[in-house]
């Protein structure tokens, strides 16, 4: 009845499972390029009130397009008033990790400009500090720094309580791990075994796979690599696999940055998970791996 959508690095292209078959999963379930892709596919909560409870997961590497797809979805919900109350104010609230200190506070926005801003954005450790409104939507940024399991226990709260949630995260970290429980979120009701809330209506889920562009070779990007500048030294042992030690910090898998740091790669460039640029400017070009156990073609480490 239910078919997993591929949640593995290894995509082959946009819309496809490993096996080449169209990806799916429960009710719907996407692959994509990204977010303008999902015009085709039909927005999240579709159909606002059947079932009574709705879920909308994007997930995929760092620059997919994963919090525009969720802020767009924000913005259809309050053009449909599908989440106002009795009195006219709007039922929905949106949230995002304390720990990510890129945006002002009480401010969730987009890398291409798509902007939530007011009293309904909470910062917050924890999803306990966050009790769902009846009938309302609750928009999670960042979710993948919930990992508490407080993200989990809040879907069961939105669908107790019949609303809907949407929820923008990394599902896995530079070195491809599980990152927080976002990818547990998504495969809650992709086995029968695991759907929560028994007795409950089933719920709409919609779960959403992004990918971005990679950095090296321009190729779909399912990963995120972790990217230092290149220590001294690195160039004369690459290729043997004696390169030098990575920075201390490496192997933390929290670590806030953005493309000083990171970049979207696919699985022929991941490299372990950990990258060397050429020097300290973010645009310079990538070299191979930290270990130096891989180096990238001359002209192919653009990033």
């Amino acid at each position: 009845m239910r078919q997993a959508i591929a949640l593995t690095q290894r995509l082959r292209s946009p819309g496809r499972t490993m096996s080449g078959a169209p990806a799916k999963a429960l009710n719907e379930g996407r692959l994509v390029a990204n977010t303008s892709e999902l015009h085709r596919h039909g927005w999240p909560l579709k159909s606002w009130r059947s079932p009574p409870a709705q879920l909308a997961v994007f997930m995929g590497p760092m620059y997919s397009g994963k919090t525009s797809g969720m802020l767009r979805a924000v913005r259809a919900a309050r053009l449909s008033r599908a989440f106002a109350a009795a009195d006219g104010s709007e039922r929905i609230t949106v949230v995002r990790s304390q720990q990510d200190t890129r945006s002002p506070t009480s401010t969730v926005v987009s890398r291409d400009g798509l902007m939530e801003r007011g009293a309904h954005v909470r910062v917050v450790a924890s999803m306990d500090e966050v009790t769902p409104v009846p009938g309302g939507l609750l928009a999670v940024d960042e979710a993948q720094f919930f990992a508490d399991g407080s993200l989990l226990r809040a879907w069961q709260a939105v669908r107790k309580a019949e609303g809907a949630m949407l929820v923008s995260g990394l599902d896995r970290d530079f070195m491809g791990r599980p990152f927080g429980d976002v990818l547990a979120l998504a495969r809650m009701h992709m086995e029968a075994d695991l759907a929560p809330g028994r007795g409950l209506p089933e719920p709409l889920v919609r779960i959403y796979r992004l990918v971005s562009k990679c950095a090296v070779c321009g190729a779909p990007a399912a990963l995120t690599a972790r990217v230092i500048p290149a220590p001294a030294g690195w160039a004369s042992t690459a290729g043997h696999g004696g390169g030098q030690t990575p920075h201390a910090r490496s192997d933390d898998q929290v670590l806030v940055g953005d493309k000083d740091s990171y970049q979207a790669v696919c699985l022929a460039h991941h490299g372990g998970g950990l990258l060397v640029r050429q020097a300290d400017d973010p645009d310079s070009p990538l070299l191979g791996s930290a270990d130096g156990a891989v180096v990238f073609a001359r002209g192919d480490g653009r990033a």
